[in-house]
């Protein structure tokens, strides 16, 4: 699980849905959560995790994209089934 650490920057809420944007140094990224959403704050500090298989690598910038970053790829393990790609974006090694 790769994670981010940041501060909540914007919260949006309609009914049982909110968009909750993080500010994360340079850049920012948002998620959405359902319901359980009342304890998060402004300015709160929050760890945003995400799964290894549910990102998309490009050497394109394509700004329709959501939740997007420009990076450095610093290395690349290759397995037989799966890569592994350590990528530096802005002081932050993911």
């Amino acid at each position: 699980m790769n994670r981010f650490y940041g501060t909540i920057h914007s919260i949006q809420s309609s009914t049982h849905l909110s968009r909750i944007e993080i500010d994360i140094n340079s850049f920012s990224m948002s998620v959405f959560i359902i319901d359980d959403f009342e304890h998060y704050k402004i300015n709160q500090s929050v760890q945003l995790m995400f799964k290894e298989s549910a990102i998309t690598l490009s050497s394109l910038s394509y700004p329709s994209t959501a939740n997007s970053f420009v990076g450095t790829i610093e290395a690349i393990d290759t397995g037989d089934l799966l890569s592994s790609i350590a990528i530096q974006t802005d002081g932050v090694a993911i």
